[in-house]
Order: structure tokens, then C-alpha cells, then sequence
């Protein structure tokens, strides 16, 4: 199949992606719109930043911050609704309202589990070396190793058919750090993520988001060669904040 789009909506003030954040539930609305008509397959909706040095907030102010905008209108009948969250209690409260779960924890307690079969929502299942995001913070820096990917994703992949939760596709994780990880490093351990891409498709459908480069003076900038690269893996699903030039990509194979 040719790669699916899922455009980013964040919700996050603290977001240090600005151009992807909307500061209200009709500006949302409005975005989901514009994706629409870019080209999107699939919308992304995040209620708080995975960012390593951003501020930290709860899951209640998430949750309220996803509410203000299912509650204004039904995004989902404009374009199908991923939710990006690790928040178990966050994705149990909001699974009527979407069709894909982008899933960023490595916790799957059984209720979680069972809401998530119960609805029928089909899951991303996303790669960390620690419970999620927030926790990555104060983790043990472990670098990236290929074999402990595969059994992460095979292990977590037998819990979750046991369950009867469906999964899309599966995420090595390109673009949340540890915080010790300097920027000059990050496009060569994204490089070998990528180049991981192949194997991983052989065990589920492999989404990835499409890097931008790291650097102080080229914030919110494609990273097109390395989103090239990802592209000519042949990755399933491709998580971007820059839909117009990775439509384009796309188009032109």
C-alpha cells in the first residue's frame, strides 16, 4: 500500500512544535479542516508535549484540553481521529471519539486493555525504554539496540492479541529523547532507526513520524533527507507536522 498520512494537531501550548499548536477548539476544527483538504489521511490530536525540557502537566489538564474540542463538534466527521497520549485513564475517557490510538506508554493495565478491545480502536504501539515520556527523563540512558526493539514488539504484540486489541502498526520511536542525548547526535541514531525499518515490517505495519531538523537556528524545518529515506523503506504510516511537503514526497515516489 502507499503511506498514509497522519498530520499533527497539537493542543499543547508548551509544544515547542508552534506551528503545529492551535490556541482554541474552533481553531482546531478549523485545522482539521485544512488537513482535510492538504491531503491528510489521518489527524493526530496531542493534549501535551513529549518534548524532553518542556514543562510537565497532568493528565487532568490533557483531558480538558482534548474536551474542548470533542465537545465543540465531532472531528471525526471530517477526517478519522488518531490520539496521541500515554495516558491510560486519557485514552479510556476519549476512545468513542477515535478510530486510532497512537499509544506512548509501555503500560497496559487490564482495564486499559479492555476498553480498548471493547471499542474496537485500533492501536499504534509505540517503542521506549521507559514507561513514557515523562519518565524518560529521569531513565537510564539506554542506547539504541535493534534486537531489544524486535523482542519489545513481539513480546507486547502476543499481550495485546491475547486481549483482542487490534494493532496498526507498530513505532521504533523516532523523535522522543532522553535528555542526554546532545542534538549533534540525533540524525545518526534516527539513521539507524530507519534503516531498521524493513526488519520491523516483517513483524506489523511500521509508522514513524518524519524528523525535522534539531538545531537552534532551523526550528520546524523538514528533515528531508532522512524523510526521504524513510519513505524509500517503504514505511506504512508517516506522523508529520510538514503535510504539504510530505504529500509531495509521496507523490512523487
Amino acid at each position: 500500500m502507499s503511506t498514509k498520512i497522519f498530520a499533527v494537531l497539537n493542543l499543547s501550548a508548551e509544544s515547542p512544535q508552534s506551528d503545529s499548536v492551535v490556541s482554541s477548539a474552533h481553531a482546531a476544527c478549523a485545522r482539521i479542516h485544512n488537513l482535510l483538504n492538504a491531503g491528510a489521511d489521518f489527524v493526530d490530536i496531542g493534549g501535551r508535549s513529549s518534548g524532553s525540557k518542556t514543562i510537565m502537566i497532568s493528565d487532568e489538564l490533557e483531558q480538558s484540553r482534548l474536551k474542548a474540542v470533542f465537545d465543540l463538534t465531532d472531528p471525526a466527521e471530517i477526517l478519522p481521529l488518531s490520539l496521541d497520549t500515554w495516558s491510560p485513564e486519557t485514552a479510556i475517557k476519549f476512545l468513542n471519539k477515535i478510530q486510532v490510538l497512537n499509544y506512548t506508554s509501555t503500560d497496559f493495565p487490564e482495564p486499559f486493555l479492555h476498553a480498548v478491545s471493547a471499542a474496537k480502536c485500533k492501536l499504534v504501539l509505540n517503542y521506549s525504554s521507559a514507561l513514557n515520556p515523562y519518565a524518560l527523563r529521569s531513565a537510564e540512558y539506554k542506547p539504541f539496540n535493534q534486537d531489544e526493539v524486535v523482542r519489545y514488539f513481539e513480546n507486547k504484540l502476543e499481550l495485546l492479541q491475547k486481549n483482542g486489541v487490534n494493532v496498526l502498526a507498530i513505532d521504533p520511536n523516532l523523535g522522543v529523547w532522553h535528555r542526554d542525548v546532545a542534538n549533534a547526535e540525533k540524525p545518526q541514531l534516527q539513521r539507524k532507526i530507519i534503516e531498521c525499518i524493513p526488519t520491523l515490517k516483517k513483524i506489523a505495519p511500521v509508522f514513524i513520524v518524519a524528523p525535522r531538523i534539531v538545531a537552534v537556528n532551523s526550528p520546524g524545518t523538514l528533515n528531508l533527507e532522512l524523510t526521504k529515506m524513510i519513505l524509500n523503506q517503504g514505511v506504512d504510516y508517516i506522523r508529520t507536522h510538514d503535510l504539504p511537503q510530505i504529500k509531495t514526497l509521496i507523490q512523487r515516489g
